[in-house]
């Protein structure tokens, strides 16, 4: 099997490369090779290699910056895995994209499910969401597609919140972390295997002629705010020593912190179909937490 992995440099891209089964040919290219603002590389490097999957987790991701660079958001977030879809549709390739919880407005409180009515609150999960739309216009066929919802991903590479706050409490008194946004953080490495679970499942179900889920959502197990992921990481590196006299967590409102864009204040996922489908127990945000920091301390 061959496949095409957009964002083989960020954390989840990483994770998905380490995790490789031996039988899987992974083709992750560099920027210079595949960029996915460029519409015309994008339709003609998939042309070109013609996998039998896209893993699309190449995204602009930086949520408050893409208010002000909307067109550059949508050619990469929206475009680029439309123009993905459209040469793999004319040949029977099929597409994971990586999706994420700010498709929903978090009016909800209670776990949102795959069924669920999307409505943005930002650009970010705009460009997302348009991407979902286009893949489900574009995809005739049985299990051609996979839409992923994820949140909160981090992991010990890459930019993410736990590099964030490691940074932060290493350098001021104290951090003022917002308490009123609620969501569950998702360890890369647990949604790379999920991404290859998810493969592994779309094949057997095309195999034996059986409609898989279009749309999964998936994160580490448990509902947490900002301001306690910020606590259990202090708790940590406080534990481990790992930095002396760690900055204090200070909570806030939303309303109390100037961000550019809005951010919905309750994204939590629904995972129980993409568990009992793939035969996956989630893991506890706090193990994966220190599984995390096992690497970090290491280092």
């Amino acid at each position: 099997m061959k496949i095409l992995l957009t964002g083989g440099s960020g954390q989840l891209g990483k994770s998905i490369i380490n995790l490789k089964p031996i039988n899987v040919e992974l083709i992750a290219p560099e920027r210079s090779k595949l960029d996915l603002s460029n519409a015309e590389n994008c339709l003609q490097y998939v042309e070109l290699e013609r996998p039998d999957w896209i893993i699309n987790c190449g995204a602009f991701t930086n949520v408050d910056k893409a208010e002000s660079e909307k067109e550059d958001v949508l050619r990469i977030n929206h475009q680029a895995p439309k123009n993905f879809s459209k040469v793999l549709a004319t040949y029977g390739g099929k597409l994971l994209q990586i999706s994420t919880d700010y498709v929903f407005d978090g009016h909800k409180t209670e776990p949102y499910k795959t069924d669920d009515e999307v409505n943005p609150k930002n650009i970010y999960g705009y460009s997302k969401a348009m991407a979902e739309e286009s893949i489900k216009e574009i995809f005739l066929a049985k299990n051609s597609y996979s839409i992923l919802r994820t949140s909160w991903v981090v992991s010990p590479y890459g930019n993410n919140f736990i590099k964030t706050m490691l940074k932060l409490m290493d350098g001021d008194n104290e951090i003022k972390v917002v308490n009123d946004q609620i969501g569950s953080m998702t360890s890369a490495l647990n949604l790379a295997n999920a991404c290859w679970e998810i493969i592994k499942t779309n094949e057997d179900y095309s195999l034996r002629d059986l409609s898989m889920p279009p749309i999964l959502h998936w994160s580490d197990e448990g509902i947490i705010s900002w301001c306690q992921f910020a606590i259990a990481i202090r708790n940590i590196i406080e534990e481990s020593g790992f930095i002396k006299n760690p900055a204090k967590i200070i909570p806030i409102t939303s309303n109390d912190y100037a961000f550019i864009a809005k951010r919905p204040k309750y994204s939590v996922l629904s995972c129980t179909q993409t568990e009992k489908l793939l035969n996956l127990k989630r893991i506890n945000w706090m193990t994966s937490l220190n599984t995390i920091f096992n690497v970090i301390l290491a280092k």
